[in-house]
């Protein structure tokens, strides 16, 4: 994102968007030892929390040195994209749809690499990635639901861990994707980015939502 001016409203939601992760990281942490989930689906998540945490500790250290924080944020999506579809691999039991993302994730970190590189892409805002990932984890998540409603299988949705983690990568990428979508078009009539507060808002949703999922991972006594 491009340095503007903002009010101290945008400033604590900058702030409150870069601690947020720490939650499901402590969550994940104390739940470890004691939860229902695979370990290799709590390992994946806390691999995505550190990936979002160390992304912004770097971006705020180097984003006054450089002056530009785009190849950052292209590294950032390229392994977030990447363990968030091996979190829905891991969580589909059926071994076409497995074959399926593992093509998928193959693809897009192809296309992000390529584009990372494409003519110094790395300077610049790594749009069509973002978007393409986005789509993707759309169509995953709406996939989920309908496959949870077709088997049957949990007797409750409300205390299955994943359907909050679904649920909070649904909302997530569904919200910011319009906010990508329209952000060239919204920068070029305007010098400030009126979208990127839905953004930050999103974000902290998001991460309440994929907090609540990783508690539900605890073993009731």
């Amino acid at each position: 994102m491009n340095d503007y001016t903002y009010g101290p409203i945008f400033n604590a939601l900058v702030y409150l968007t870069a601690l947020i992760p720490f939650l499901p990281l402590i969550l994940l942490l104390v739940v470890k030892n004691n939860t229902k989930a695979p370990k290799n689906l709590c390992r994946a998540l806390l691999l995505l929390c550190v990936i979002s945490i160390l992304s912004d500790l770097i971006g705020i250290i180097a984003g006054p040195i450089f002056k530009n924080n785009n190849p950052i944020y292209h590294i950032y999506d390229i392994l977030s994209g990447a363990v968030i579809l091996h979190i829905y691999k891991l969580n589909f039991t059926n071994e076409k749809t497995k074959k399926i993302i593992i093509l998928l994730l193959f693809i897009y970190v192809t296309f992000s690499i390529f584009l990372f590189f494409y003519k110094d892409g790395y300077k610049f805002d790594n749009t069509v990635s973002v978007i393409s990932l986005k789509i993707i984890v759309i169509l995953l998540s709406i996939y989920y639901f309908l496959t949870l409603f077709y088997e049957l299988k949990i007797r409750s949705l409300k205390n299955y861990y994943f359907f909050w983690i679904n649920t909070a990568f649904l909302f997530y990428c569904s919200t910011t994707f319009y906010v990508f979508l329209f952000e060239d078009f919204v920068l070029l009539h305007t010098n400030e980015f009126y979208l990127w507060p839905i953004h930050l808002i999103a974000t902290i949703i998001f991460n309440l939502l994929l907090s609540k999922g990783i508690w539900k991972m605890k073993k009731l006594s």
